[in-house]
C-alpha cells in the first residue's frame, strides 16, 4: 500500500522499470487489473476494445485520463480528505443506477495503489505490437 512519500516514490520506480527494461513491457504477457468494484470485470481484452472505440487505438489520451486521476486522488490524500467516487452499478435485468463511494485513510491509500497497478498494465498493453500497429 502507497502509504509515504517513499511508497510513492517506490510505485514510480516501479512503472518505470516496466517500462525500461528491454522486453518487459513487450512481454507477450501483461499484468492482470487490479480488482475493484467499480470498475467491473476489466480484462486485456475489453480495455483495448474501448481504447478502440474511445480513443480510436490511441493510448496516450487514455492513460493521460488515468494519469491525472491519479495526480488528483494523491492531492486528495495529501490533504487527508476524501474523494468521492461515482460509478454507474448494472446488475443484469436491472436499470443501471449511479452510486457514489467515499474513500479516506487506508481504502484511499488502496484505491490510489490500484490506479497505479491499473496504469502498468495499460502502459505494457500499450506497447504491445498489435497496440502499436494502430
Amino acid at each position: 500500500m502507497i502509504t509515504t512519500r517513499f511508497g510513492r516514490v517506490r510505485a514510480t520506480v516501479l512503472m518505470a522499470a516496466v517500462l525500461a527494461v528491454p522486453g518487459l513491457a513487450q512481454a507477450s504477457h501483461c499484468p492482470a487489473f487490479p480488482k475493484v468494484v467499480w470498475w467491473g470485470e476489466l480484462t486485456h481484452h475489453s480495455v483495448t476494445a474501448d481504447v478502440d472505440r474511445r480513443y480510436g487505438g490511441n493510448w496516450k489520451p487514455a492513460i493521460q485520463t488515468w494519469r491525472k486521476n491519479l495526480t488528483k486522488l494523491q492531492a486528495i490524500r495529501d490533504k487527508d480528505s476524501t474523494a468521492a467516487i461515482r460509478y454507474k452499478s448494472t446488475v443484469k435485468g436491472q436499470p443501471a443506477t449511479t452510486r457514489r463511494v467515499k474513500l479516506s485513510g487506508a481504502k484511499l491509500d488502496q484505491y490510489i495503489e490500484n490506479v497505479w497497478k491499473r496504469l502498468v498494465v495499460m502502459y505494457c498493453l500499450a506497447e504491445q505490437p498489435t497496440a502499436q500497429s494502430r
